[in-house]
């Protein structure tokens, strides 16, 4: 009762703050969704034995004096299939031949190109994300070396946004889903696909595997 006017006041009882907002919990339910199918998702890739799970690394040669980032030198490919079985492992080189900062040893753009053709023709390809492959397209396109990757439906998928739905990340305030950070090799790449075909322990592909 009121003090003041001597009538009863009916409030609403107030929420706990660390409630989740509406607009959250209709996200966070989103994304359990999502994550089922991207497990799934997952043990299909892993399943396939055309897999190849793809990471690019470069050879940096710094910035010009007016601070533009220069093209890399090299790029160095690794490719596992999806029992680990090391499918390429090649540095090319992506500048004209006299170029500098090119890594010694670095392979001939035209034969280190088809090695990867060869390797990867009948492949389904698993990258973290496809900007990664952006200077490696622009330096083989630059030297008139067709695209050395398969191409096609079906046949080119992101790790990256499988672990974003996997992890389902998201920002409190926004809703969003936060980035994750790059694995940085092949092996761990591979390793992340694994434990995303995990539900409670175990695999939900067709072939058990091992976890560590």
């Amino acid at each position: 009762m009121s003090e003041v006017t001597g009538k009863l006041q009916c409030r609403p009882p107030r929420a706990p703050r660390n409630w989740p907002r509406p607009p959250l919990r209709a996200a966070q339910r989103q994304a359990g969704e999502a994550r089922a199918h991207v497990q799934l998702r997952a043990a299909r890739l892993l399943d396939d034995s055309d897999l190849a799970v793809v990471h690019v690394a470069y050879t940096d040669r710094g910035t010009t004096d007016a601070g533009k980032r220069r093209t890399p030198s090299a790029a160095h490919v690794t490719a596992l299939g999806a029992a680990g079985t090391v499918l390429v492992d090649v540095e090319l080189r992506i500048v004209a031949p006299r170029s500098k900062g090119i890594p010694d040893g670095a392979a001939d753009s035209d034969q280190a190109a088809e090695t990867i053709r060869s390797a990867l023709a009948d492949k389904t390809v698993l990258v973290w994300a496809s900007e990664v492959l952006k200077d490696l397209i622009h330096g083989l396109a630059g030297l008139g070396i067709s695209w050395p990757f398969p191409s096609g439906y079906d046949r080119w998928h992101e790790l990256r946004q499988m672990v974003m739905t996997w992890r389902g990340d998201l920002n409190g305030k926004t809703g969003t889903v936060r980035l994750p950070i790059p694995p940085g090799r092949a092996d761990r790449m591979l390793y992340l696909l694994q434990q995303i075909a995990v539900t409670d322990g175990h695999y939900i592909g067709q072939a058990p595997r091992e976890q560590s």
